[in-house]
């Protein structure tokens, strides 16, 4: 995906249908979405230049809902997501717009969702689909925070910090929730990105040993990629 590909090397750099009601109950764990040939048509569309082949078709896709607050744009983006297959390297992510009167379920649902694939300059990728019909399958309750970035694939947990780092002013003091390993030096790192991704962290009591894998929910109170903070009021310890 160009723009956040190109919003991440930024942040190194500079530092209409009605709602469908939900068939399936509810989740105390976000759902584990495998698809490789999801994954290879979003490679071919964002990376490999092939978009327009695929334009003015309509499409199913089944993931996980997520949103992201983009500051750059001052709008709300709702992607549905999914890995590759079990290693969880490699995530791919859909933007949508809901249809008018779409009721939308809790952030980190599943999801499947219906609608026009289109070329869209107000798109975050330049592509979308276009008013989509959504059909909750299951519902996901336990997001904790404003932002819950354990509800969000790899790639858009980066976009949505890139964004509240740039316009920190507009997130002092949110309640955020983020899901990752012990690093040095009181960082927070993803599981699955290197060292260029951490989250600095300071907490009253000792952390655990690094490399142990946390969920921290806590007040955001970041400027930069360099000082910003989480201020940590729950901890919850568990072993990958």
């Amino acid at each position: 995906m160009k723009k956040i590909i190109s919003l991440i090397t930024l942040l190194a750099v500079a530092f209409g249908l009605a709602s469908c009601s939900s068939g399936g109950g509810s989740e105390s764990k976000i759902a584990r979405i495998l698809d490789p040939l999801e994954y290879t048509l979003y490679t071919n569309i964002f990376y490999n230049g092939d978009g327009d082949k695929y334009t003015g078709k309509k499409y199913s896709k089944e993931g996980i809902f997520a949103e992201i607050q983009d500051n750059f744009n001052s709008t709300k983006r709702y992607y549905v997501w999914g890995y590759s297959d079990e290693t969880l390297c490699c995530d791919w992510q859909w933007e949508f717009t809901p249809a008018e009167g779409q009721t939308l379920p809790p952030i980190g649902s599943r999801i499947k969702i219906e609608g026009t694939f289109i070329r869209d300059i107000d798109a975050l990728d330049g592509y979308w689909i276009k008013d989509a019909s959504l059909k909750t399958i299951t519902e996901y309750k336990a997001a904790n925070g404003k932002f819950d970035t354990t509800t969000m694939s790899p790639t858009l947990t980066r976009v949505q910090l890139i964004n509240m780092r740039n316009f920190a002013d507009k997130h002092e003091g949110d309640i955020i929730t983020i899901y990752g390993r012990v690093d040095s030096d009181n960082k927070l790192q993803h599981p699955y990105y290197n060292g260029d991704w951490s989250i600095p962290l300071e907490y009253d009591k000792k952390l655990p040993a690094i490399g142990t894998y946390v969920t921290v929910t806590g007040k955001f109170a970041g400027t930069t990629a360099f000082d910003s903070k989480i201020e940590v009021e729950k901890l919850d310890v568990g072993e990958k």
